[in-house]
């Protein structure tokens, strides 16, 4: 036999291998489509134990997802809690005040609602993946998760007073941060149901706690 010919034994093995290598791949295939439904399969029953927790889901009329519950409750501390400052200084201070101060700071009061907006998306997915830990662990992680939010949110709101201003917003937005995330993340694990939170729950739990924040801001100043 001349090397390089074709045996039938040969196309018979041939053949075979093809048929393994294809029937490897479709059996990989069924078994990752599997696993995707099996991990489907826990995800909804961590987020709906019972058949009753699914209906009140169902029967919501406005859902929040956690990304858009705290992009909202992020745009009403970034918005209230800054012009709280802001008019209690007016206030507070006497005398005339220069129209470039009050264009200055509804700047700032703008950037600090559109950032609090954007960066509550992301904190709403890390408080979504921190909702399994432990208490204790759960909320060190919502007091750190919360300064950084303010602490970024403070920081591009100040930098249009004068650039220094970025370093007292930092810290100022941190402070707040760190108080008004778990103040309102902690009752908001309670309320929502799988992970949605109706809004008829939501806008008083957020209005609650940012209208309790800008209190304590006029009790600093008018004490």
């Amino acid at each position: 036999m001349e090397h390089g010919t074709t045996t039938p034994l040969d196309s018979k093995l041939k053949t075979a291998l093809l048929d393994n290598t294809g029937d490897t791949a479709q059996t990989e295939l069924r078994l990752a489509a599997l696993i995707a439904a099996n991990a489907e399969t826990d995800r909804r029953n961590k987020l709906y134990p019972t058949l009753a927790v699914e209906a009140e889901v169902a029967a919501m009329r406005r859902p929040l997802t956690p990304e858009d519950a705290f992009a909202y409750f992020g745009l009403m501390i970034g918005l209230l809690v800054p012009a709280s400052m802001f008019i209690a200084f007016a206030l507070a201070s006497s005398g005339y005040t220069e129209w470039i101060v009050y264009t200055l700071t509804t700047l700032t009061t703008i950037t600090t609602t559109v950032a609090g907006y954007l960066f509550g998306k992301v904190v709403g997915r890390s408080v979504d993946k921190i909702a399994s830990r432990p208490g204790h662990i759960r909320f060190m992680l919502l007091l750190l998760i919360g300064a950084l939010w303010g602490i970024a949110a403070g920081a591009m709101g100040g930098v249009f007073i004068f650039i220094i201003g970025a370093f007292f917003g930092a810290v100022l937005g941190g402070i707040v941060g760190s108080i008004a995330l778990p103040a309102f993340a902690l009752p908001y694990y309670a309320v929502r149901k799988g992970d949605m939170i109706d809004t008829r729950h939501f806008l008083p739990l957020a209005f609650g706690v940012t209208l309790a924040i800008c209190s304590l801001v006029f009790g600093a100043f008018f004490r």
